[in-house]
């Protein structure tokens, strides 16, 4: 009898003492969430309006526990946004994070079914709701994949061509472009071998061949057609 008293004490003890050690883990996870909740959001490289964007984004994680931020999902939420080439987040204890912003280069205008984008060197079709215009920006015409589009700037560019003076890009669906500069003169190029193209074109600007211009089509291998204004 006294055995089976003794055995009764003990569970009752370890039921105590489970209840207690419980309820002081409850307590502690509790009162560990309701402390260091993100109070604060410090967005660096960007515009006022893109500061508040991106603010409306990370919005949601503010008062939770800095310590439980998931940051796969701020990740997430980041790449909602078109408009950046890196992100670095930074917690700052007890209760900010840092966000430094790397925007990506914005190269031309286009537009959508009807809607204004810009594209980025980061190859992606930005909605213009999403950053300011600051600076003039030439305009590309068709339905083009991003990726072409920065394949024919690197070639330019490789071929020592202003793209600042270059001010229409049109693209065709035989994957073909033309290219309209500030002096009005539409460049026709190939859909091939783009590059002999435009050192022909290159050639032409240096040797100073461009005035009263009007068109230059390099759509045929060897064959150089210009078309001058009628007087």
């Amino acid at each position: 009898m006294l055995h089976s008293i003794n055995k009764k004490k003990i569970y009752f003890y370890l039921f105590i003492l489970i209840f207690l050690t419980t309820t002081f883990n409850l307590s502690f996870i509790d009162n560990f969430k309701k402390s260091n909740l993100l109070n604060k959001i410090n967005i660096e490289g960007l515009s006022k309006k893109e500061k508040e964007i991106l603010n409306n984004k990370l919005k949601t994680f503010l008062n939770i526990n800095i310590f439980l931020l998931d940051e796969n999902k701020i990740s997430m939420k980041l790449n909602e946004l078109k408009f950046f080439d890196k992100v670095y987040v930074q917690k700052i204890l007890p209760s900010k994070i840092r966000v430094l912003v790397k925007k990506t280069k914005i190269l031309a205008i286009t537009y959508v079914d009807g809607k204004k984008y810009f594209v980025g060197k980061n190859g992606k079709l930005i909605p213009s709701s999403q950053i300011d215009n600051i600076v003039k920006l030439p305009i590309i015409f068709g339905n083009f994949p991003v990726s072409e589009f920065l394949n024919l700037q690197k070639m330019i560019k490789g071929n020592k061509i202003d793209t600042n003076k270059i001010k229409k890009y049109f693209y065709h669906n035989n994957k073909r472009w033309d290219l309209e500069n500030i002096n009005g003169v539409v460049i026709m190029l190939p859909s091939k071998n783009i590059i002999n193209s435009l050192k022909i074109y290159n050639n032409l600007i240096e040797n100073n061949k461009m005035e009263k211009l009007r068109i230059i089509d390099l759509r045929i291998p060897n064959q150089i057609v210009l078309t001058y204004e009628e007087k």
